[in-house]
C-alpha cells in the first residue's frame, strides 16, 4: 500500500478539485457543466494528471520507472478520481438538483437535431426513443458505466506510461538523462 501512497493522494485531489470545479460551475452559470469544450478540458487535464501520477512515482522510486509500475500510479490515480467523480455526479443529478437531468437531456436533443439529416430519420427516431426511455443519470445506470470507465482509464493509463517510463541502463543513466 505504501507503494500507492502518492497516486492515490494525487487521485484524491483530482477527485476533489473536479467536484469544487462541477460546483463552482453550477454554482456561476450551470449550463456550463455540460458543455463540450469542459468535457474537453476535463479529459486534457485528466491526462496531464494522469502523467504527473506517473512523474512523480517515478521521482519517489529513484528517478527510473517500468512501464508496469508507471502504468499502475497513473491507473491507481485515476481509480480514485473516477469513483468519487461517480459518485458526486450520482448525489448532483439525483438528490441535490434532479432538473439538471432534464438540462442535460435538453441539450442532448438539441444536439441529435443539428445531426438529424446526417443520421437519418429512422435513426434518429431510434436515437430520441432510447434517450427518452433511459434515465443515464439513475445510480444504476452510472454504475453500469463504471466498468467501461475504468477499461478507457486503464487504456489512457497505459499510453501515459510510455511517456512516463525511464529505465535504468546501468552505463551512467538512460539517454534521457543527458538531455
Amino acid at each position: 500500500m505504501e507503494k500507492f501512497k502518492n497516486p492515490l493522494k494525487i487521485g484524491l485531489y483530482w477527485g476533489i478539485g473536479y467536484i469544487l470545479i462541477m460546483m463552482l460551475l453550477y454554482l456561476v452559470h450551470h449550463e456550463w457543466m455540460h458543455s463540450w469544450w469542459l468535457g474537453t478540458l476535463i479529459f486534457v487535464a485528466g491526462i496531464g494528471v494522469m502523467i504527473y501520477s506517473g512523474l512523480r512515482q517515478r521521482l519517489d522510486m529513484g528517478g527510473y520507472i517500468s512501464w508496469k509500475d508507471a502504468m499502475t500510479a497513473a491507473w491507481a490515480s485515476s481509480i480514485v478520481y473516477t469513483l468519487i467523480s461517480v459518485l458526486f455526479s450520482i448525489v448532483m443529478y439525483n438528490w441535490v438538483d434532479p432538473g439538471l437531468q432534464e438540462e442535460v437531456r435538453a441539450a442532448q436533443i438539441r444536439a441529435m437535431e443539428s445531426m438529424r439529416g446526417m443520421m437519418g430519420e429512422e435513426a434518429f427516431e431510434e436515437a430520441m426513443t432510447a434517450m427518452e426511455e433511459n434515465n443515464t443519470f439513475s445510480p444504476q445506470n452510472m454504475l453500469k458505466g463504471l466498468p467501461m470507465s475504468l477499461i478507457f482509464n486503464f487504456i489512457l493509463a497505459a499510453l501515459t506510461a510510455l511517456v512516463v517510463m525511464r529505465k535504468d541502463t546501468g552505463e551512467g543513466g538512460s539517454y534521457k538523462d543527458k538531455l
